[in-house]
């Protein structure tokens, strides 16, 4: 299945006071199908039509088109005349629609013989849309945009039913980063582009090897101006890769915290070294950032974690440190997870802090977390609170 072919079945007249005219990317049947929630189109009347007065422009940094009112004698947006719907179907097609459309009022005209007007309805753009300038066309949309397109309404249509609208309207860039990796796609980089490249190492010292170690380095690189730098001298207090995670229970709506004393508060000269935390550790030989997640929450909580979902990966402090964090959250039942944990044979001495989800926010608002990780993930966690008590209650 893919767009309409010429012959699709004409329009009956009881059906034209429900129908919707589709100009975009709902001109593509298997992404219709999906959307409305159907094996099949079977009893779905499909008539291809167009919108005069109209002209179908990308919608700018987006690959899916907004059509607005044009002048010119020739202007038709091309599109699909779709009746035959129920409601619940018609109800999720708004919910696709995501906020950035609103059903208006349009007369088509169908392109059989002879051509028919007919009254429809047609989501046109919100005003937080705008034109790239550039025409869309549903052929390339389909060669290079379909896949993704509809890996991103299978996974917002999980929500139909279940939270408003607008909730999921700030969850669609997750939404959409988690299908890309779906597919193993990279998406749209912002970076320079350069990579080691564009770096030549002139020399390397390591004076210091014990807990940690240290590596000086001169190097020269490429420049944003162009050319290549003089060298330059740098050092880096190596760590290797760590995994984070914050264990969060979505039925008690509590998480995790932890606190133990720490060498750099205390070389600082701060007046409480003791450090509110999330539970992390190195990620050992052979290990997975995922298995030690959950190696370390056994050891520094008695938590065992149940899904665990990627907040991110991330230099704690790039200029200085080559250590590399897999943050992560995780579903965790918290009732019975309480006490003083850790590793005798490592000497550590951590203590478990269960707070009320608002109760962290607020320990975090009176700056209580001076840890990087810990505020964080919590920051996370309250960007995607509201998801997360949807999808870890689904089986």
């Amino acid at each position: 299945m893919s767009t309409l072919a010429p012959s699709a079945l004409a329009l009956a007249p009881d059906d034209l006071d429900n129908s919707l005219f589709f100009y975009g990317t709902l001109r593509d049947l298997d992404l219709l199908a999906l959307v409305t929630g159907r094996e099949s189109l079977a009893g779905v009347r499909l008539t291809p039509a167009k919108a005069r007065g109209f002209r179908v422009e990308r919608v700018a940094g987006e690959s899916f088109p907004m059509a607005f009112g044009d002048t010119l004698p020739e202007a038709a947006a091309v599109g699909l005349l779709v009746a035959g719907l129920n409601t619940e179907e018609r109800e999720r097609i708004a919910f696709f629609e995501d906020g950035d459309y609103a059903l208006s009022p349009v007369m088509v005209e169908t392109l059989d013989s002879p051509p028919r007007q007919v009254a429809a309805a047609m989501f046109q753009p919100t005003q937080r849309l705008r034109e790239s300038g550039e025409p869309w066309d549903l052929d390339a949309w389909v060669k290079h945009d379909k896949a993704l397109a509809l890996a991103c309404a299978r996974r917002q249509l999980r929500y139909f039913g279940e939270v408003a609208q607008p909730l999921v309207e700030t969850w669609w860039p997750d939404i959409k980063v988690a299908a890309e990796r779906e597919l193993g796609s990279p998406g749209v980089a912002v970076n320079s582009g350069m990579t080691r490249d564009d770096v030549q190492e002139l020399a390397r010292r390591e004076p210091y090897q014990a807990f940690f170690r240290v590596t000086e380095m001169e190097v020269s690189h490429r420049g944003f101006r162009g050319g290549v730098s003089a060298p330059v001298e740098r050092a880096a207090f190596r760590i290797g890769p760590v995994t984070t995670v914050l264990p969060y229970d979505p039925c008690r709506d509590e998480v995790v915290l932890i606190e133990q004393w720490r060498a750099g508060p205390w070389v600082n000269n701060d007046l409480r070294p003791w450090s509110l935390e999330i539970i992390a550790g190195r990620i050992e030989p052979g290990e997975n950032p995922e298995a030690t997640a959950r190696r370390e929450a056994v050891e520094e909580a008695g938590a065992h974690l149940r899904r665990l979902e990627e907040i991110g990966r991330f230099y704690a402090s790039p200029g200085a440190t080559d250590e590399y964090i897999h943050a992560y959250a995780a579903e965790a039942d918290l009732t019975e997870v309480d006490g003083v944990h850790g590793l005798a044979a490592e000497h550590e001495d951590i203590r478990v802090v269960k707070l009320s989800y608002w109760k962290a926010m607020e320990a975090l608002a009176r700056g209580e977390l001076t840890a990087a990780p810990a505020a964080l993930s919590l920051l996370w966690l309250a960007r995607h609170r509201d998801r997360l008590r949807v999808d870890w209650r689904q089986v």
